[in-house]
């Protein structure tokens, strides 16, 4: 009987103490908080006819505070081609974004929201025999927002799924309507990476 008594004490004391450890370790100050992301970019304006399902990718990095504040800094890039057309084309757009993301901090699963404002540039290059090579490049204001769930391994690394809404807007009327240029739509996966 007392074999078995401290059998029972060992196994219970070997199970709640990594777990407490793991609690107190998911605890971090506030630091550089990171990440990279890619994904599948679908364009949802007109040209979306045109264009064939392309590649998003988002860098962003920042500060994280104690209550899971970031303002950070993203960059975006993304690139589509043409769907069905007899002149090679392709499209890409390139954004610089200040911005802040809220994570849910203190586990093993942080889901988080973002939103992000700043400089935008769309660039279309056509080809073709009868035209030659036409390259057109336009700045613009750009807008990112999303959602994601970041998974974390350990307090510093984990690996995440997101949903983001981007747009870059070249031109519009004077009271804001009849914009011009590429809005889309990403998702994937990416890395989070906290110093």
């Amino acid at each position: 009987m007392r074999k078995i008594m401290f059998v029972l004490a060992l196994t219970l004391a070997a199970t709640t103490l990594p777990a407490r450890a793991r609690a107190q370790s998911w605890q971090r100050e506030p630091g550089v908080a990171m990440g990279v992301d890619g994904g599948v970019a679908v364009v949802t304006t007109d040209s979306s006819k045109l264009l064939s399902t392309g590649v998003g990718v988002l860098a962003r990095g920042g500060y994280e505070f104690r209550n899971g504040l970031t303002p950070e800094l993203a960059v975006t890039f993304a690139r589509w081609g043409a769907a069905a057309s007899d002149t090679d084309a392709s499209e890409w757009q390139l954004s610089v974004m200040p911005g802040l993301r809220w994570t849910i901090l203190g586990g093993l699963i942080r889901p988080w929201i973002a939103a992000h404002l700043g400089y935008g540039r769309l660039g279309i290059k056509l080809q073709s025999a009868q035209m030659g090579t036409i390259d057109v490049g336009q700045d613009g204001f750009a807008v990112n927002s999303g959602a994601g769930l970041d998974v974390m391994f350990t307090p510093r690394f984990g690996v995440g799924a997101h949903l983001l809404y981007n747009k870059v807007v070249t031109a519009s009327d004077a009271s804001g309507r009849n914009q011009e240029g590429e809005e889309w739509v990403t998702l994937g996966a990416g890395l989070a990476l906290s110093l």
